[in-house]
Order: structure tokens, then sequence, then C-alpha cells
């Protein structure tokens, strides 16, 4: 496998008053290379997936790794902490996904989502609407345990206030839980039926790998993968071997090269 050299520029995507910070990640010397768009956990910003970005691009990716709206206090990005929910980041891709595809800059036919935790939902949502779009999808301990945690406190969406601490330590407004308060991704996601790529840490203190098991029995064609030492945010060794399974499967779907 060919391995580049990248630079790294950054790249601000959608209009006044919405606008999203983000780096895009670009190998040096190849025209219209594949895109690979990464979300973040809740709470964080991109530098929490900065590290695939850095590994991947050597590999003649372009890689987009951005601050989700509204998804923590020290984010770049437009948008109020009280105005976020999994749909409105889901809207925010969708318009990152259009935005960049529309530069011709890149290969429109090798476009990968990638997300972990609430930026894995997100991915999820987006590929189950617009699956002719994407020719994979990457999902690292995707967040829909959020649905089950709000109607676990609230009961009922009436209960839901105009503000709240969700999980004792994320402000959030009422949109947060209204915005997915009926939604069953278990019962939708599939309808993105290209081959999926699920992963979960063996030590996750906030979630439980079952919630990923039953994210991959949900797609058509999925492979599900434990990463060793990953906690909720692969780092050293088991963002390594998260990498070299996102690189496995790449190669695969033929988005790389082998």
């Amino acid at each position: 496998m060919n391995r580049y050299n990248y630079k790294r520029e950054e790249y601000w995507c959608g209009p006044d008053g919405k606008r999203v910070f983000g780096f895009l990640y670009l190998p040096e010397g190849m025209e219209k290379p594949p895109l690979i768009i990464v979300s973040h956990e809740m709470g964080r910003t991109h530098t929490s997936v900065a590290g695939y970005a850095e590994a991947l691009v050597k590999d003649g990716l372009a890689v987009y790794v951005y601050d989700m709206r509204g998804a923590s206090e020290q984010s770049r990005s437009e948008g109020s902490m009280r105005e976020v929910s999994a749909m409105t980041v889901s809207a925010d891709l969708e318009m990152i996904v259009e935005e960049l595809t529309g530069t011709g800059m890149f290969d429109v036919n090798r476009v990968v989502p990638a997300g972990a935790s609430l930026g894995g939902f997100a991915s999820a949502v987006v590929a189950m609407r617009h699956p002719e779009q994407f020719a994979g999808l990457i999902l690292m301990y995707p967040g829909f345990i959020l649905i089950e945690d709000v109607h676990r406190d609230y009961g009922s969406l009436d209960r839901v206030p105009e503000s709240f601490v969700f999980n004792g330590w994320f402000p959030v407004g009422r949109c947060f839980a209204a915005d997915v308060w009926d939604f069953d991704p278990y019962s939708q996601i599939g309808r993105y039926e290209k081959p999926v790529l699920v992963m979960h840490g063996d030590s996750d203190p906030l979630l439980p790998s079952s919630w990923s098991e039953r994210a991959a029995a949900a797609y058509s064609d999925a492979e599900f993968h434990i990463v060793k030492g990953g906690q909720h945010g692969f780092r050293g060794d088991a963002q390594k071997e998260a990498v070299e399974y996102i690189r496995e499967y790449l190669k695969k779907r033929k988005v790389i090269s082998e």
C-alpha cells in the first residue's frame, strides 16, 4: 500500500449562524481521494477523533473531523448546547456531506461516514436516510442508549423540562429528548444495506457492548469487533486496533487499495 504525505487545512462548513468548524486532512499528490467524515462523542470535540485522521490520511484517504455544533462547551462551531440533539447533529452531518461532495475535490462514489457515540448515532441516521450516497458506514460504540436514558428519567415527553442536565453532567435543552423520543433506531437503521463496521471497547464504563451488538444485528451485513482495552473513546493501543479494523474494512469495500 502506498503511504502519502498530507496537509491539514482548517475548513468551515455551513451557513452563518450554523457554521461548523473542522480540519480537512488531504493526502498530497492524489486527485479526488475517497472521503471519510468522522463525528465525535458528546461532550468532546474533533480532537477526540483526530488520531483516526492522522492514521488514515496516510493511506490515501481524505478525512474531515469537526466540532459537532452544541456538543461541547469547547466547540468552535456555532450553536448552543441547549439546542443540540442526535437529530440536529444528523442534519449538520447531512449538510457537511452535501457541501464537501459538492466541491469536486473527492470521489463521490467512495464517501464513508464514521462516528463515535453520539456521532455514531448521527452517522447511522444519515446513512439510513441516504444509503445511495455512501460506500460504507463505520460505527464506534453508537449512542442509541440515550433514548432509553431519557425515557427512564422522564417517563413521558410531557414531563421533559425546557432544559435539564443529561446523565448528571451534560446541560441540554428539551429538544435533546424530544427529537428522539419516538425514534426506534434498531427498526430503521437497517435501511442501509451495504456492509457496516461496528466496534465497541471491552472496557467501556458508560455503554454496555450489547447495545453495539444489537446495532450490528440490525443490519443485513455487518461485522462486529470488540476492541481490547477500548473505553468510551479509543486511545493508545485500542485506537491502533480500531484503525486496523477500519483499514481492513475499507480495503474490502474497495475504498482504499490493498
